[in-house]
């Protein structure tokens, strides 16, 4: 896994973050250079945030290889308090043949416990043999509270 960032040192590696400000909002975009062609691969995203904090969650991945369903967008709202953590899935269509994804929300730690934190653990499972995945861009809008770390892996 790598290292965590706080939100000041969220710049370069694989993913490419960038953050926007406006008066109301702060939005981080990433761009994840993610192409495996015909390999299997699970791509994992993990986002901390502190207690009383809520986000909106872009997610988009586009496909190289043509097909009829080459484009997956999904916008979600990842919120949490001092005991609770919530994913709600509010879009979600196209499709990427072989790529699949997966959610969860847990404190910060991981591991389910109440403490007062939030994680949103982003996994796509992409089985490979057709298609080809071509980037997936991230933007999470901040709507109430800190984001304070950020992780990727890659198996």
């Amino acid at each position: 896994m790598s290292t965590y960032l706080g939100p000041a040192g969220l710049v370069g590696g694989i993913c490419y973050p960038t953050t926007y400000k406006h008066p109301y909002w702060q939005e981080y975009n990433y761009t994840e250079p993610f192409s495996p062609s015909s390999a299997s691969q699970t791509q994992t995203w993990y986002w901390n945030c502190g207690s009383y904090a809520a986000f909106e969650v872009t997610i988009f991945n586009h496909q190289t290889n043509g097909g009829s369903t080459a484009n997956k967008f999904i916008r979600g709202i990842w919120a949490s308090n001092h005991t609770n953590n919530q994913w709600e899935i509010l879009e979600d269509f196209g499709g990427l043949p072989n790529a699949s994804y997966t959610f969860a929300v847990t404190d910060a730690t991981g591991s389910g416990s109440s403490q007062a934190s939030g994680r949103l653990t982003v996994t796509m499972n992409y089985a490979g043999s057709s298609g080809s995945v071509n980037n997936t861009r991230f933007i999470l809008r901040k709507l109430v509270g800190p984001l304070t770390g950020y992780a990727h892996t890659s198996v």
